[in-house]
């Protein structure tokens, strides 16, 4: 799973905030919400870009993503919802 690339401690900025979370936490909100849907499609909208420092010290990975799914509400309905994800990851070595 992508969350054994996480960090020991990921920070997160979203809507104006910083947040920082450790990668258990991460492992298993990720986990949960697998649990409850089906990916029907999980593609890249523009290919990643990935970008590395002169001296090989950092890289950073931009990601695009259009995911569909399907899970049941309340009701035991199915629900399919599409979404775009975007984030950047940084990888800085020591």
């Amino acid at each position: 799973m992508f969350v054994d690339q996480f960090a020991d401690k990921m920070v997160s900025v979203k809507g104006g905030k910083i947040s920082t979370t450790s990668k258990d936490s991460a492992l298993l909100r990720f986990q949960r919400y697998f649990d409850k849907v089906d990916i029907q499609e999980w593609s890249d909208i523009n290919p990643p870009m990935i970008e590395f420092s002169t001296d090989a010290s950092m890289a950073y990975m931009i990601v695009d993503k259009l995911v569909v799914l399907t899970y049941k509400n309340a009701e035991n309905i199915d629900i399919e919802e599409t979404t775009r994800f975007a984030w950047v990851s940084i990888l800085k070595t020591f």
